[in-house]
């Protein structure tokens, strides 16, 4: 029997910034980043942040965009994405993202510009599977 390739990641941690919701194309797109700390003890506070990029698409981007705003803490599910580009300098670059399937959001918060989210938010609360789309476009 064959390995078979798995690329499956979960993170949990809090967002630095309300999403960003991109409509442009057939399937909107909803662009997060999310911080979360690694424990070491080379530092000082015994923490490290790390940061991700996290890309969702479909029903699920729309749900999460009304749902989530800066601060907010979530655990994410998804896959790693790997992508290759020229920087404005034209050195080629190198970055790897996370394509989100499922969300968890674990409380109320204010978005930046003061308002609440549109829904309340409950304790890890899942968005719906009726709010996911299969077909990603890649």
């Amino acid at each position: 029997m064959a390995l078979q390739d798995i690329n499956k990641c979960v993170v949990g941690g809090n967002l630095t910034r309300d999403g960003e919701l991109h409509n442009g194309s057939q399937t909107p797109r909803l662009n997060l980043r999310l911080a979360s700390n690694s424990y070491s003890k080379r530092s000082e506070s015994g923490t490290k942040p790390n940061f991700f990029d996290v890309t969702i698409f479909g029903g699920l981007a729309e749900a999460v965009s009304k749902r989530c705003a800066k601060g907010a803490p979530v655990v994410v599910t998804g896959r790693l994405d790997w992508s290759e580009y020229k920087d404005k300098d034209g050195n080629d670059r190198q970055s790897v993202s996370i394509i989100g399937d499922d969300i968890r959001v674990y409380d109320r918060v204010q978005r930046s510009n003061g308002d609440s989210p549109s829904e309340p938010v409950e304790d890890a609360t899942p968005v719906a599977a009726s709010e996911q789309v299969e077909d990603i476009p890649f």
